[in-house]
C-alpha cells in the first residue's frame, strides 16, 4: 500500500501520541473490512490524526456513528466521514480540426517609399508572394 497518496473514507482526530496505525486498524476491524490505516502528525503541537479505509460504505457509516466520542487511552476521539477531494472535471474531447488550407498571398504593388539604411537610402523592394524556403544541404569536400 502506498502511503503517500492514501485516501481513507474515515477521518479520526484527537488520537493519543503513542497510537499506531495497527492499533487504529484494529479499532475499526469489528465494523467491516479495513483496507488500510495511516497516522499523520500535521503539526508538532497538536494531536495526531488518522485516516482509515473501511469497506463497505455502510460499515464505515456505522463505525462513524458508534466510535465518535469513544474513549481511547485518555482521550475522546472524534470520528467523521472524510471529505473527498473535488477534482476538476475533464473537458469533453473535441473533434479534430479540419485540415488547414494554405493561403497564397497576392503580390502587392511596389511602394515608392524609401527607407534609410545605415549608410544610404534605397527603394523598398516590392512584396512578393510567400514561397517556401528551399534549403539544400551538401557535405563539405576536403581538398
Amino acid at each position: 500500500m502506498s502511503t503517500d497518496r492514501f485516501k481513507g473514507n474515515i477521518f479520526v482526530s484527537n488520537l493519543p501520541e503513542d497510537f499506531s496505525a495497527a492499533e487504529l486498524a484494529s479499532l475499526f476491524d469489528d465494523f467491516g473490512l479495513v483496507l488500510g490505516a495511516k497516522i499523520m502528525r500535521p503539526f508538532a503541537d497538536r494531536a495526531p490524526v488518522g485516516l482509515v479505509a473501511v469497506a463497505p460504505q455502510t460499515a464505515a457509516e456505522k463505525a462513524v456513528e458508534e466510535l465518535d466520542g469513544h474513549l481511547v487511552g485518555s482521550r475522546k476521539i472524534k470520528v467523521q466521514k472524510a471529505k473527498e477531494e473535488e477534482r476538476p472535471a475533464k473537458p469533453a474531447p473535441q473533434a479534430k480540426p479540419a485540415a488547414k488550407v494554405a493561403r497564397v498571398r497576392k503580390a502587392e504593388p511596389a511602394a515608392s517609399v524609401t527607407y534609410v539604411s545605415s549608410m544610404y537610402s534605397v527603394p523598398k523592394p516590392a512584396t512578393r508572394a510567400a514561397r517556401p524556403l528551399i534549403v539544400e544541404r551538401r557535405p563539405l569536400r576536403r581538398v
